[in-house]
Formats: structure tokens, sequence, C-alpha cells
């Protein structure tokens, strides 16, 4: 069998690392410098006529004379690579291997080869949140810009220019966007120049996911990869500028504000949940008796039918309910809308241990929990045959028994709150859970009589076979004759207080009668002049002063207290 002399041309979905003759018809999709180590170096994506891709990388000695031949959209016969496997910390493309640049690597056939340029695959949105991403996978977005966030805007502070905003994609599913360096930059000129009216739409080719931490979940630039489209007359922008619902089409976010404060409906970090909001229980939450914002945890028991079903329809120029059975909608301000703008509001039941509550979810807390907005899920019901908005779609079961950490609005009016912003987490619900106040409960009131039954012999409590603490508290006049080393009593007591003893005298009839208190028999009314102070058997005495050593009609409290431990069994 004769061998054919000139190589084939191979398909970029079957290069491995088992040769470095691959012969590839191709064109080049991107084109990028990066800088690492001082050094700068060419990466790049290209493609075939079956739409697969792969990274290249060509090293810094070929990087002048390449970065001038090969051009973006542009097709080569491209053979001879050193074929690696694509280990890097971030990569442009999901293929196994990359290839690397070297001295044999040849370069011929400049635009010969018919292959279509590629469609721009985007990531969904509602995969983001939903975590359907990889975080060495770098993706392409696009969305209008909505709310402005933190912008820090490096004014000779040494930080980093960085600018948040959130992104809304078509799916009305809205996801934040961090820009560093260049790219925020780029962004306020933008912003700061356009004499355009409309959204203003962004679209970002290679950017990395961040996933949630001390930060929310979020898009942002790399530092060479990304590459940033704003309002460009591309088929890409146009087609979504195109896409979107009309009031949105003529909705003007020129001259958005971007300060070095938060604005907007951002949602908030676990820093900020932890650090400047109050954290209570659910049971405590309820028993407030004031409109109070605060942090709790509660599991979803689930969704609350009401007369008004799963949605509204809201005012296009305020945040208020537009009513009516068709257009135009009117709201309480006398506010007209023409089209239809969907919105979730829902009422659930939640708990925490024994504690239930009635939360208030509104439109971007649904929509971030099941990962489609009111609008595509009403169309979705409209499409089965389904109008009722009474008809409340299964998709609401799957928030049955999810737990998570709220940020709410207590309401004790109406004895429900309203959801300001949730984040979920198995590790940050219990984060949250242990900074829960420690409450103690307070001690039961003790009844006049101590119903403890006591030993008639010892006066001790029945039920104690080793040892007792006893303790007697009594109000020592600093002028009466009392001798507190030797309890024993001068005259008779004025006052004599046991905590749970209404009667002054009980309990010390209980340790010893009155009557014996003196030996000989007499009692201390008239007790003979050479008569010892009887002690009390069998019980160590502790006199616990109050602070003052020297009790003086003069000075400090005239009470001591007196404590009887440690009744040992003989």
């Amino acid at each position: 069998m004769e061998i054919p002399l000139e190589r084939p041309f191979e398909t970029i979905a079957a290069v491995t690392n088992k040769k470095d003759f691959w012969k590839l018809a191709v064109r080049v999709k991107d084109k990028w410098t990066v800088v690492k180590d001082g050094k700068e170096h060419l990466e790049m994506i290209i493609v075939d006529a079956k739409g697969n891709n792969i990274q290249v990388v060509i090293p810094t000695g070929y990087k002048a004379v390449y970065d001038k031949i090969l051009m973006e959209n542009t097709t080569y016969t491209l053979s001879n690579f050193q074929v690696q496997n694509n280990d890097l910390a971030f990569k442009a493309s999901d293929h196994k291997y990359m290839l690397k640049w070297n001295s044999a690597t040849n370069v011929v056939d400049v635009n010969l080869h018919d292959i279509p340029i590629p469609n721009t695959k985007f990531k969904p949105f509602a995969e983001i949140i939903s975590g359907k991403w990889r975080s060495d996978l770098l993706v392409h977005v696009i969305g209008m810009v909505q709310d402005m966030g933190y912008c820090q805007l490096n004014e000779g502070n040494g930080k980093k220019l960085q600018v948040n905003f959130s992104l809304k994609d078509l799916s009305d599913i809205s996801i934040n966007c961090t820009l560093w360096e260049d790219y925020a930059a780029r962004f306020i000129q933008y912003n700061k120049d356009r004499k355009d009216v409309g959204p203003l739409i962004i679209m970002l080719n290679y950017c990395k996911i961040k996933e949630e931490g001390r930060y929310p979940l979020s898009v942002s630039n790399t530092y060479s990869f990304t590459k940033m489209f704003l309002n460009d007359n591309i088929p890409e922008i146009n087609l979504f500028r195109e896409s979107l619902p009309k009031d949105e089409q003529l909705v003007s976010s020129s001259q958005i504000l971007c300060t070095q404060s938060y604005t907007g409906s951002q949602v908030a970090t676990q820093d900020d949940l932890l650090s400047k909001n109050t954290v209570l229980p659910l049971s405590q939450v309820i028993q407030l008796d004031q409109i109070t914002y605060c942090v709790t945890v509660a599991t979803i028991q689930k969704v609350n039918s009401n007369k008004n079903g799963w949605y509204y329809f809201a005012c296009h120029k305020c945040p208020k309910i537009a009513k009516g059975d068709k257009p135009p909608y009117t709201c309480e301000d006398g506010h007209n809308t023409e089209i239809e703008i969907v919105r979730y509001k829902l009422e659930m039941d939640v708990s925490y241990e024994s504690d239930r509550c009635n939360f208030v979810v509104w439109d971007r807390e649904v929509t971030q929990m099941l990962g489609i907005s009111a609008a595509q899920l009403r169309s979705n019901m409209i499409q089965a045959g389904i109008t009722n908005r009474l008809e409340y779609p299964m998709l609401l079961d799957r928030l049955a028994e999810k737990n998570f950490v709220f940020k709410v609005k207590w309401q004790p009016r109406w004895k429900s709150c309203s959801v300001v912003c949730y984040k979920g987490g198995e590790a940050f619900v219990d984060q949250v859970v242990a900074k829960f106040p420690i409450v103690v409960p307070a001690e039961p009131e003790k009844d006049d009589l101590d119903p403890t039954p006591m030993n008639e012999d010892t006066g001790l409590n029945a039920n104690n076979t080793d040892s007792q603490d006893i303790s007697i508290s009594m109000d020592l006049s600093a002028t009466s004759e009392f001798d507190p080393e030797t309890l024993s009593q001068m005259t008779p007591m004025s006052t004599f207080k046991t905590a749970g003893h209404s009667n002054n005298l009980e309990l010390l009839d209980q340790v010893t009668p009155r009557s014996s208190m003196f030996l000989g028999g007499q009692t201390s009314e008239n007790p003979p002049a050479d008569a010892t102070p009887h002690k009390l058997p069998a019980a160590h005495v502790v006199v616990i002063s109050t602070g003052q050593d020297d009790i003086t009609p003069a000075k400090g409290s005239s009470s001591k207290r007196v404590k009887l431990i440690k009744q040992e069994k003989k």
C-alpha cells in the first residue's frame, strides 16, 4: 500500500499529544497579548470548519513576528505544534489540550479556506446562578446594565479602580458584574461621554465567574483575555437590543451615576449581613413591637395561595402595582402602562424550630431562587394553555424545605416579614445561627411555702442524703444586740427573712426550736446568766459580708448575709 506524501488536514477535535505533526485549516477567532513576569506573549483561539476550537500559546520569542502575520477573522493553514495538556489557570477553550508555537510551526494559505465565523455562545445567567459553570473556564456574557453598585474611583488611595453593577439578560435574570482597572476606566469614560439614548448593553468575551464568598456571585474581567463591547454596532449587541421588551428598549440609562457608595438594589454580601445587621432567631423577630430590619434563619415550608395569584403587573414609572384587565394598566398614582411588566410576589410560610411566620418575597429574590423570570414563567404557562394566575406553577414546589439566611423587614402591624435579600449554603446558615443571642430562662418565682418535705429529726431536706446548702438572709441592725461571730441572740430579732418563707421565724424553728436556743431548756426570753448559746448541729456556718467590714450606725449598709452550707451526713 502506497503511503501518501502530503499530510491531510485534520480536525481540532482529533488533536492529542500523541504527535506534533498536525495540519489544521483554521480561522483565528480571537487574539490577545498576555504580560507575565514582565514579558509579553501572544495567545489566541482558533476554530475549524466544524466549529471546534482550541487555545494557542505563542511564546515571547515569536511574538514580534507573528503578531503582525496572524490577524483576527482571517483563515490560515497551520501545522507542527507542541501539544500540551490544557492546565491553564483560566482557560479560553474547554479542549483537553492546547497548542504551543515552536520553531517548526508553519503558517501558509492566508484566506484560502471557507470557514464561517462562529456564533458567540453566551453563558445563560440562570446556569451561573444554579452553579452550572467551571471556575477555570472563561465564558461569554451579554446583558443590559441596571443598578450601579460600589465604585472605587482610585483617587490617590492606591487601590485598584473598580466598578460594580447588576447586569440583566433576556430571561430577566440579573447577576452582579465587576470591572477592574482599564475595563473600569473605559466603562466610566464611555458613560460620561455617551450621547445616545436607550439601554447600555455590555458584552464581555472571555470573562471569569467568581463564586460567592466574601462577595456575591459575579462575573468579572480578566486582566488580559477579556474583550469588552459597550453598545457597539455588532450583530450580538444589535440582536440583544432588538430582543428586549419594548419598554426597556426606550429606557435611557445614560449618565449612570458612579459613586463611592452603594446605591440601587445590590445583593448584600455575607460580611454585610453579619456585621451591619442585628441577628435574631425567628422567635425573637416575631416578638418585636416596631418595624425592624434584621437577619434571621428560616426554612420555607410552603408557598401560600392568595386572591392575587403568584405575579402582578408593575407600573413602568414607579414600583407600585398596575391594575386593570387590559392595557393601559393604571397604578394608584395614576401612571398608565401600555405593556405588561410581570413581577413575582409570593407569600411563604416559613419556620425555625417551633416558630412560624409569613414572609413576603419579591421579584428579584424569587427569580434568583427559581432561575427564571416571572415574565418567562408566565409565558411558558400561557403556551401550555394556562392563563389563570391563580393556578400556581409546579416549579414553586421546589422552594419547599429550602433553608436560607434572610434579611427581612419585620412589620408588627401585619405580623409578617418582607424579604430584602437572602443567602443560601449550610455553612453560612450555621455561621448565622451561631450568632443568635443566648437567652437565659428566667428563674421561676418561688411559692410562699417551700413544698420540699423536711426531715423531722434534722430539719433538713428529706430528699438530701449527703449534704445541703441552706441560705438564711437576716436584716441585722447595727445597734441590735447581736453577735455575728457566734450567732447568739442577745435580744429577740425583729426581722428574720428567708427566701420562700413568709413567716420570719419559720425556717429557724425548723432548724432548731426557739424554745431550745439555749441549754437547759430555757427560752430565749429568759435565758440564765450562765447560758451558752446553742450552735446549730452538724452544720458549717459562714458569714458573708456585704462589703463593709466595720458596720456602724453612721456608715455603710446595716445588713450582713449569713449562709449555712454543707450539712454533712453523719
